[in-house]
Parts: C-alpha cells; structure tokens; sequence
C-alpha cells in the first residue's frame, strides 16, 4: 500500500468516525466499550469474507487477518450474544401508513390531496382501515397515538384526523427511532459508497453532490435552505407515488424483491479546525 495513499484513508476514516464519535460520547459510551464494538466487527467480517469464499476458517487464522487477540477472538465466536438485535421500533410500520395515506386512491381527494380521515366507521375510508392495509403491521391505536405525538398528523374537529407529512421524522433527537432511522441511513450511504469503489461494479449506483466552489454568501442561506427542501420534496414524492404505482402492477414472481430506495441529503460542511491537543492538557493531572 502506497504511502499516501495509506495516509489519505486513514484521514478519510479519521473525518468519517469523529461525527459517528461525538454521538457515542454524547450517549456516554466510553472508548473501551467502542473497542468491544470494533473488535467484533473486524471478527465478523473476517469470518463473512471466508464464507463468500465457501471457506471455514480457524481462530489463529482469524486473528492474523483482522489483527484481533486469538483469547478475543475465540471468546467472540463462542457466543452470539454481541450479533443480538434489538427488537425493531415502529419506524417502518409508521412511514408505510402515511405512504399509503398519500398514493392510495382509497385516501385521496380531488388533485390527489389526502383526506382528512375518521379513526373509525365509514367502512373502508377511515384511519384504522388505512392502517390494517398498510404491509408492515402495526395496532391502529399506537400508529395513532405516535403519529399525533410527532405531528405528523393532527385533530381535525371531534372525529378526524388531518395528515401533515409524507415521511416519518422521529421528534426526539437521541430516541431509539432515530437512532434506528440513523443507523439505516448511514448503513444505505455507506453501501453504496463501497458498491462504488468496488472495481468489479461497473454499473455504479447514483451518488451525487453539488456545491458552490468557493461557499455560499451567508445572507442567501435561507434561501438555499428553501429552495432545496422543496425541489427534494418533489423528487422524493415523485418517486414515491411511482413505487405506488409498481406495486399495482401485474408481476409474474411478487415474491422475489430487493430493498432500495432513494434518499437525498442537505449538508452544511462541518468546520473542525486543528487544535493543538497537548496544549489542552494539563500536565501532571
């Protein structure tokens, strides 16, 4: 491996772990729980990257590849517990809702705006039927009562109930939705980066970025800010009411499917200047 090369992807991983870092400190998880986690990846991958290969491998070999302490090691394999997931939160099931109250005809007003809905009766046009037609499933009382909470929707009268957006967006910054919505989104981008620099993949996967060379005039950044929330807004609907679409199409094997998606992301650059650290640092204490 070529010096600077080395150099630039060690850089490259040192901008990407700072942010994911501040999160776990701010959570209050310490470096030596962080190593724990790390340990286990390079382990899992070792053993994932042999499996690809249709290989088993020892737990000497593991140890060279990754780097990580055979004792390590071979106390990893021995249990699974560390590969537990958590039970998954209502994220999915809550998106799915307010994507079929916004592209399913049932739900839909002149023009396509969507309609203001009753929690219960009027066979067939009503909240709780929403919810019971939805793929992921969910209890008609909690999606409401979630959805209220987060403003998503909110009362209209005595009986219905109005919706105010097209996606899911968790209120509480550091809840385990976020947290989950967080890790599927850089799981997704971090993908297809990879999916991009894999040699062997010539059909790249749309990733783009554009950005004004030399910053943005501050007093235009309200603007920016508008412009780009509406011009995304459109292309997510759009793609969105496409999906719809496809999924009433006639298909000859509905049960082979692919996860994907599309997601479109505003970035303001974070300014971390160089700080002489040892500076920082009393000495002695």
């Amino acid at each position: 491996m070529a010096e600077s090369y080395r150099a630039q992807l060690i850089h490259t991983f040192r901008t990407v772990l700072r942010p994911l870092v501040r999160i776990l400190f701010r959570a209050g998880v310490r470096f030596d729980e962080f190593l724990e986690v790390l340990r286990g990846i390079y382990v899992e991958i070792t053993i994932r990257d042999a499996m690809e290969e249709g290989k088993r491998i020892t737990a000497g070999r593991i140890s060279i590849l990754s780097g990580v302490a055979r004792r390590d090691v071979e106390r990893l394999v021995s249990s699974d517990d560390w590969l537990q997931v958590p039970k998954p939160t209502d994220v999915a099931a809550l998106a799915a809702v307010l994507h079929r109250w916004h592209t399913d005809s049932t739900f839909l007003g002149p023009y396509g705006v969507p309609l203001e809905l009753p929690f219960s009766g009027q066979a067939g046009r009503n909240f709780t039927d929403l919810v019971h037609g939805c793929p992921v499933r969910i209890d008609p009382r909690s999606a409401y009562e979630q959805l209220l909470s987060a403003r998503m929707i909110v009362k209209s009268g005595e009986t219905h109930v109005k919706v105010l957006s097209r996606t899911y967006v968790s209120p509480e910054p550091m809840s385990a939705e976020m947290l989950e919505h967080f890790g599927t989104a850089m799981r997704n981008l971090a993908s297809t980066l990879n999916f991009n620099m894999t040699p062997s993949q010539t059909r790249k996967r749309i990733e783009r970025s554009v950005w004004p060379d030399d910053g943005l005039p501050n007093e235009l950044l309200e603007e920016y800010d508008a412009f780009v929330r509406e011009r995304a807004q459109q292309l997510i609907s759009d793609v969105d009411d496409w999906l719809a679409a496809a999924e009433r199409r006639p298909i000859a094997n509905p049960a082979a499917r692919t996860k994907l998606g599309v997601s479109v992301y505003q970035y303001v650059a974070p300014v971390d200047e160089k700080i002489n650290l040892g500076a920082q640092v009393i000495s002695g204490q």
